[in-house]
């Protein structure tokens, strides 16, 4: 009997290429082995689901008082 077909929109078909260090994927390795999931979930969990620091905020204009005249 064949598998059932998944959902196409959650076809996992795009791909996007990171290069890091040897130290910097040994260490992805582990962080993943910790939590029981592959390199790549966990790259998208960490990617996708953690709240990242705010944008920084544009530099304020110096206030220049107005001319009276």
């Amino acid at each position: 009997m064949a598998r059932p077909k998944g959902d196409p929109a959650a076809v996992r078909s795009l791909t996007i290429g990171v290069r890091v260090t040897a130290a910097e994927y040994a260490l992805l390795q582990e962080k993943a082995a910790t939590m029981a999931i592959s390199p790549a979930q966990w790259l998208r969990d960490a990617a996708l689901k953690r709240r990242l620091p705010s944008a920084p905020v544009p530099a304020i204009l110096e206030f220049k008082q107005p001319r009276i005249l």
